[in-house]
């Protein structure tokens, strides 16, 4: 049992002590009890008794992130937060101490997308993420990373009709899938001499693409299985000794029997059917009705390689983003965007060639009228995940002037007077020196010849620094009413002395918006990343939501680009999003608690200003006619006049339908069922 005197550090709410904790991520091999102490939440509804071991008690915690030179059971105690426990102040196999925050009781929503320095890696099951589309983020190496966009729908549903079955059948929920439920199903072969086999078929596709489609498999009574595509060659595998037999294809042990077999086919056809076959040293064999192999959790990408695996229930859906700062190693949490799309059709370097001058990438260009100089591609590659292009330019100008390197043609990209556009690109440079040489970023607004009109330039100075930790950009609104065309470029200004640099130029891109996103990687045409939309609907919010009082929490970093644009961190509300509680950010910029009912707000409580680029972090508290907000730990703001709205739903970084998408990540929202005290939403953002 807990001592009655432990490890402790002040707490910030009450100034009383609470107990010092790690919480261990994994039990295996320790002893309940004795290596460790089993907590869980205490129970929301009924805040109990600050650090008191009665029945209605709970144990006030302060959870440490490492235990790097401290001593255990002197600096800290090791807990595991076991959700299946049932018993509290129980010392047995289902007891369990329960914990919460002191004078607050247990919060009944905690949503943790990074904590300390580690970004999760998945949601809460009880969110619900949709993104019609893959999508880019950084891991914890500072690599960049493709999110996985499973184009199968009903993924571990194969009895479901979105899979065609021939001279086969399904038995549901056969046996324990990868992740340890019983959803895995069998593949059961018929009596007929044909293949035995399950497809879906996604439409059309695009003949030379890649397309890599995935599936864990077993053996059963079968020990082969094959992987294709309508059109394409069969890829084979080997159940029971865990190889490719036949094929180019991949193969890894998951444990238990199962393996996740994946195969890349480059399409020669637009035909999207894929294929899941049982194989006996065939694919045409004769079936004995009751002989298969076991299968479960399939996806198909358009992409070279297979992503992690990634669920799908009625849709096609693409995987939440929990990303890092790639220059500082920060866990930044999940990733939440608004749909964006890159208008450069190429920017992953295809059709370039190494040479003296060398071949540019398809659609890029080169202007200048100065001579004397000499162009090369030195070659192209990969660094931190960003494909780029190193571009040597070397030699004496006849005199000072401009040179033009530019990533589309200038009549390519439809415009118009008003919009606003954000250019980017990664920049580093990888030889020699910008002596006699200056950089800028240019966006112009072009006629309906191609010709400029205006423009906007931001000069900045390459580095031999990571090129993941040089995105540059600059924003134009428009203003010419002659505006046809936008093209963005990099300008060399060169004053006449000799040069020689080699220049490493990174995944352009060019977005209506008035800030950058994250990269969207194109080939051949333009390119649009969906929305990231992340909700909590019915029961999955109902259970732990408080309609007569509640504290809302947040923290959450918006990236330094944007600036007037209102970004919600998180709203209760309902269908018609004309009620509603929400944190946000303001055009300002500042942290803002407000609430609406339909036709009028109620309440709306703003202080200080919303640093860019930093965890900031915002709490409100609501009850009717007493309202009150935090943020960053400042002077606390109140509403004594206002009454609640009905909701019946948590939208994640958004309002409603993609209205005010936060554009940054997200690394924590909580909720707590009773109207804290002033003190404690003023510690709770400390």
């Amino acid at each position: 049992m807990v001592p009655q005197t432990f490890p402790s550090t002040l707490n910030r709410f009450t100034l009383s002590r609470q107990m010092r904790a790690f919480r261990l991520s994994s039990v295996t091999g320790l002893t309940r009890w004795v290596d460790y102490i089993p907590i869980k939440l205490a129970d929301a509804a009924v805040p109990g008794k600050d650090n008191h071991h009665d029945a209605d008690g709970y144990i006030s915690m302060d959870f440490i992130d490492s235990t790097t030179g401290l001593v255990n059971g002197v600096d800290y105690l090791p807990v595991y937060i076991d959700n299946s426990a049932t018993v509290p102040w129980q010392v047995s196999a289902t007891g369990y101490v329960p914990y919460g925050l002191s004078g607050m009781g247990g919060a009944s929503l905690v949503l943790e997308f990074a904590k300390g320095n580690v970004s999760a890696t998945s949601l809460d099951p009880r969110v619900t993420f949709t993104r019609a589309s893959t999508g880019t983020y950084f891991d914890s190496a500072g690599v960049l990373q493709r999110a996985t966009y499973n184009l199968f729908t009903r993924s571990e549903e194969f009895d479901n009709a979105a899979w065609t079955k021939g001279n086969a059948t399904i038995t549901a929920n056969a046996v324990a899938a990868p992740d340890g439920t019983l959803t895995a199903d069998k593949l059961v072969e018929d009596t007929a001499t044909n293949q035995h086999i399950i497809s879906q078929n996604i439409g059309t596709v695009t003949v030379g693409s890649a397309y890599t489609v995935s599936c864990y498999i077993k053996a059963a009574e079968r020990t082969q299985a094959s992987l294709t595509s309508f059109g394409e060659a069969y890829v084979v595998f080997n159940l029971s000794a865990g190889t490719v037999i036949q094929g180019t294809g991949q193969i890894q042990n998951v444990g238990n029997g199962w393996y996740r077999c994946s195969a890349t086919f480059t399409k020669t056809n637009t035909t999207g059917a894929f294929y899941i076959l049982a194989w006996n040293n065939t694919n045409n064999y004769l079936g004995d009705g009751q002989s298969g192999i076991y299968i479960w959790g399939a996806q198909l990408e358009a992409a070279s390689t297979a992503g992690p695996y990634y669920a799908t229930t009625t849709a096609a859906n693409g995987a939440p983003r929990f990303t890092y700062n790639p220059a500082t190693g920060e866990a930044l949490g999940l990733l939440i965007e608004e749909q964006r799309t890159n208008s450069i059709r190429n920017n992953t370097m295809m059709g370039a060639v190494a040479g003296t001058p060398g071949t540019l990438p398809t659609n890029w260009f080169i202007f200048t009228g100065l001579t004397g100089l000499t162009r090369q591609v030195v070659g192209t590659g990969v660094e931190a995940g960003i494909t780029y292009i190193d571009f040597r330019l070397s030699g004496t100008p006849n005199t000072a002037g401009v040179y033009l390197f530019g990533f589309e043609t200038g009549s390519s990209i439809s415009a118009s007077n008003g919009q606003t556009w954000t250019a980017s690109v990664y920049t580093k440079l990888s030889g020699g020196s910008l002596t006699n040489v200056g950089v800028s970023q240019v966006i112009t607004e072009r006629d309906s010849a191609g010709n400029e009109l205006v423009r906007s330039a931001q000069a900045f100075t390459p580095t031999t620094a990571a090129l993941t930790t040089q995105r540059n950009t600059v924003t134009r609104t428009n203003t010419n009413a002659s505006t046809v065309y936008e093209l963005s470029f990099l300008q060399f200004d060169l004053n006449g002395g000799a040069i020689d640099f080699t220049l490493r130029i990174g995944l352009p891109q060019l977005e209506q918006g008035a800030f950058a996103t994250s990269v969207i990687p194109t080939t051949t045409t333009a390119a649009t990343r969906s929305a990231d939309a992340a909700s909590m609907t019915g029961t999955n919010f109902s259970s732990w939501y408080n309609a007569s009082e509640g504290t809302l929490y947040a923290e959450a970093i918006a990236p330094s680009g944007v600036s007037s644009a209102i970004q919600s961190v998180a709203s209760i509300t309902n269908s018609s999003n004309d009620g509603r509680i929400l944190l946000y950010r303001s055009t300002v910029p500042a942290p803002v608690f407000q609430g609406d009912i339909p036709g009028a707000q109620q309440f709306q409580i703003t202080s200080g200003s919303w640093a860019n680029g930093s965890v900031q972090k915002l709490a409100g508290a609501y009850k009717v006619n007493d309202f009150a907000a935090s943020f960053n730990a400042g002077t606390v703001g109140t509403d004594t006049l206002g009454t609640l709205p009905t909701v019946d739903r948590l939208i994640i970084g958004d309002v409603s339908a993609a209205n005010r998408s936060f554009c940054g990540t997200i690394r924590k929202i909580a909720f707590y069922p009773q109207r804290v005290t002033n003190a404690q939403l003023q510690a709770l953002t400390r």
